[in-house]
């Protein structure tokens, strides 16, 4: 399975990469497993009467592969250098991300092909920008009466009813929805750009590409692996 040089983040002893696979916690799977990734992470400044008291770092990294299992990548415990063990999995989630995105992609639009839309977090994305949640149609995401906040993992849309009756309805009722994005967040604004037409500024989005070790060397290069 692996055939080329071995690759080792600091600070994630437990990971290890090939040009064609991956060994977690000393057991190897191959980058055509990876079905999902999933990624959250988050940094916080405390401070108490505002005076600065520390920053707490945090990562949630899970790798769902073909069998059904999940992987949870975590970096080496300890108590000093919580930045750079926090920035190792970021690196480490770009990798993976980088390398599996086309196979990831292609899931996702075969499920649109199949089914007319596309889920995530129990929500239905047609590809003219029709939006379900548990398959009852809530608005289109292109109207102009609809607001779409893109957030580091999650999409807010607020659909702004017109007539005062409606409004008044709506706080109510609700019909904002939050949407976590958090799994294959790069499949999502590819999908929200190529298919349904929207995009956020500052984004970047992935291309698909087709699979060769130049993605797997491009991916090491661009995000700092050190051997």
């Amino acid at each position: 399975m692996h055939g080329s040089e071995a690759i080792q983040l600091e600070h994630i002893s437990s990971l290890v990469f090939h040009e064609d696979s991956f060994v977690f916690e000393e057991k190897p799977y191959s980058f055509d497993e990876v079905v999902h990734v999933k990624f959250t992470a988050s940094k916080t400044q405390h401070s108490i009467n505002f005076i600065p008291t520390g920053t707490s770092f945090e990562t949630d990294l899970r790798v769902l592969l073909s069998d059904g299992k999940s992987l949870r990548i975590k970096a080496d415990r300890g108590f000093l250098q919580r930045e750079a063990r926090f920035e190792a999995i970021l690196r480490a989630a770009e990798i993976i991300a980088e390398v599996t995105f086309t196979q990831r992609m292609e899931n996702y639009e075969s499920e649109l092909a199949d089914r007319g839309f596309i889920t995530w977090d129990g929500r239905q994305f047609a590809s003219n920008g029709d939006l379900f949640q548990a398959h009852e149609f809530r608005f289109n995401l292109k109207d102009k009466a609809v607001e779409a906040r893109l957030g580091v993992f999650h999409l807010q849309c607020h659909h702004q009813k017109p007539g005062l009756a409606a409004t008044l309805k709506s706080v109510f009722i609700g019909d904002d929805q939050l949407i976590d994005i958090s799994t294959d967040r790069d499949c999502f604004l590819y999908f929200m750009k190529n298919f349904v037409g929207l995009s956020w500024p500052n984004e970047q989005i992935r291309s698909k590409r087709r699979k060769s070790q130049h993605v797997y060397y491009d991916a090491i290069l661009k995000l700092g692996a050190k051997l």
